[in-house]
C-alpha cells in the first residue's frame, strides 16, 4: 500500500508540474503581446565584483534574466531591456500563478556559496561575557549547544561549546509579522555583534522536533571565505532523494574538484554550509565522510510540503544554470502596459 501511495503521489506531483509548465510556456506562447512590465533597479553602488562598471552590471543582469524568463516562460512571452539604469521586463498575459512564480524566480540573486561551519569563537560573539543582550519582548534568546568540530588526533569525533542566538517569530508582541520581516529583526540585532573579519554570520531556519514548520531563525558561525561559487558549477539537476525528499544535484567543474575533495578530507564532522541567498542557509549537512567526485547535493528543507519542496528544487535548479547576478537587485514597480 505504501508503494502504490508513493506512485501516487508522483503521478500528482506529475501532474502538478505539467500544468505548471502549461500554465508558464504553452499558454503565454498563445499572448504574446505585453501587458505589464517589472521595473528592476540594480545596486550598482554594491556589485559584487567591484571592478565592473555600472553600464556592464546592468548588461549582464539583463541577460541573466533573459536566460531565467527563457528557461521558465518562454523567449516569446516576456523580454528584458535596461532603460534610464533600470531594468524594465515587459511580460504577456499570465495567471496570478504564474506571474508571483516569475516575481521569484527574477528577485533572486542566485549567488550560491558552500562555507565550513567554524563554531569555536562563537562564545566571544554571545557567551556568557560577550555583552549581547536582546531587547525585551524581541523573541530573542541566547543557548549554548554542543556542535560538532572535527575529528581529533585518533580519528574520534570532536565537540565544541558553541553559543548561537535564536529568534522566535509570531509572538505576542509581534503576531502579525511575516517570516520574513521576523529573520530582518534578527539580523538587524545581530548586525551590531563585532565579527572576525575572517569569519560570516549566517542564518537558518530553527524547525522543532515535532513540528512540520519553522518555528524562527538562529544564528551560525561560519569561515569568512567561500569554498566553493558559482563559477565552480558545471551543471545543476532535480534529484528525487526519496521518502519524499527532494534536491539539486550539482556537478562540479573538473578544476574545482580536487580542492572539493581535499577540503571535504580535512572537514569530517563539521557542517557544510550551502548558501544560495545573502546570507540564509539552504542546507547544512553533517560532513560524516569525505566526499570524491563532482556532486554536492542540496537538499530542500524538510519543513516544506512535499509539492513544495519538488517546485523549489526545480527552481534552484533554473536559477543556478542561468547564473547569478553581479550585484543585488531590487523589485521598484510593476506597472500595466495601455495599448
Amino acid at each position: 500500500m505504501r508503494e502504490l501511495d508513493g506512485h501516487l503521489l508522483r503521478w500528482s506531483l506529475a501532474l502538478r508540474a505539467f500544468g505548471l509548465i502549461v500554465a508558464l510556456v504553452v499558454l503565454p506562447a498563445c499572448k504574446r503581446t505585453p501587458v505589464s512590465r517589472l521595473i528592476y533597479r540594480l545596486d550598482t553602488a554594491h556589485p559584487y565584483d567591484a571592478t565592473r562598471e555600472p553600464g556592464t552590471l546592468l548588461t549582464l543582469t539583463a541577460a541573466t534574466m533573459n536566460r531565467r524568463l527563457a528557461a521558465s516562460v518562454g523567449e516569446r512571452s516576456a523580454t528584458v531591456r535596461v532603460e534610464n539604469d533600470r531594468l524594465v521586463v515587459e511580460l504577456a498575459s499570465f495567471s496570478t500563478e504564474a506571474l508571483h512564480e516569475i516575481r521569484v524566480i527574477l528577485g533572486v540573486s542566485g549567488r550560491f556559496e558552500l562555507r565550513v561551519a567554524d563554531e569555536r569563537e562563537t562564545a566571544t560573539l554571545f557567551g556568557p561575557t560577550s555583552g549581547a543582550e536582546a531587547p525585551a519582548d524581541s523573541g530573542i534568546s541566547i543557548f549554548e549547544e554542543s556542535a560538532p568540530d572535527g575529528l581529533d588526533a585518533s580519528g574520534g569525533l570532536k565537540t565544541t561549546p558553541s553559543w548561537f542566538a535564536r529568534i522566535t517569530c509570531r509572538t505576542s508582541a509581534h503576531a502579525d509579522e511575516t517570516f520574513g520581516a521576523c529573520l530582518g529583526r534578527l539580523r538587524a540585532w545581530a548586525s551590531r555583534i563585532s565579527v572576525p573579519p575572517d569569519r560570516a554570520l549566517i542564518f537558518s531556519e530553527v524547525v522543532p522536533d515535532d513540528a512540520t514548520a519553522p518555528s524562527g531563525w538562529r544564528t551560525h558561525l561560519a569561515g569568512g571565505h567561500a569554498e566553493l561559487t558559482n563559477d565552480s558549477i558545471l551543471d545543476a539537476g532535480v534529484t528525487d532523494l526519496r521518502d519524499d525528499r527532494y534536491g539539486v544535484l550539482l556537478t562540479l567543474v573538473p578544476s574545482a574538484v580536487p580542492g572539493f575533495e581535499r577540503l571535504t578530507a580535512a572537514n569530517v564532522n563539521r557542517r557544510l554550509m550551502i548558501i544560495v541567498e545573502g546570507d540564509v542557509v539552504e542546507s547544512a549537512p553533517l560532513l560524516r565522510q569525505p566526499i570524491t567526485g563532482p556532486g554536492v547535493t542540496i537538499e530542500m528543507p524538510k519543513s516544506q510540503p512535499t509539492d513544495r519542496r519538488l517546485q523549489d528544487a526545480h527552481r534552484l535548479e533554473l536559477v543556478l544554470r542561468s547564473g547569478a547576478y553581479p550585484a543585488p537587485i531590487h523589485l521598484e514597480r510593476e506597472e500595466p502596459l495601455v495599448h
